[in-house]
């Protein structure tokens, strides 16, 4: 049971965390279509994004979405992690589970849960990113 206990740690810090960052990344480009049009901002602006082609507009434009993308990778990383620390407090003080049993390998679980979680949302940007490149 322990050994599958963290297998489930381990595939739930990396769903949290890619459904984090998704979840996110929808916010904020929802978020900068709503400031643009209540307060007369451009999206490319708020995003980071530039329309100067004289600096290579749109090497600059990939590079700020990338850099966008890479924070909120990390803020939904520690998320992920904060949620299983917490599961883990909770599991030592028996406040939401019966039974729980908090360990130190759940947490090096969790971890491991989490860098597997965003290896695959950097190998994804980068894919997405290499697509884009070579279709530009």
């Amino acid at each position: 049971i322990s050994e599958e206990d963290k297998l489930y740690h381990i595939f739930a810090c990396a769903l949290i965390t890619n459904f984090t960052f998704l979840v996110l990344v929808i916010v904020t480009k929802s978020y900068t279509k709503v400031c643009g049009r209540c307060c007369g901002w451009e999206e490319s602006v708020l995003l980071g994004e530039s329309d100067d082609r004289a600096v290579d507009g749109e090497a600059l434009t990939l590079q700020r979405e990338s850099q966008t993308y890479s924070i909120i990778a990390v803020v939904s990383g520690i998320a992920a992690m904060s949620i299983g620390i917490l599961k883990e407090i909770g599991d030592e003080y028996d406040i939401a589970w019966n039974n729980g049993q908090s360990s130190w390998g759940d947490i090096l679980a969790d971890l491991i849960g989490v860098i597997l979680g965003e290896i695959i949302i950097f190998l994804s940007l980068g894919l997405r990113f290499w697509i884009f490149r070579r279709g530009a």
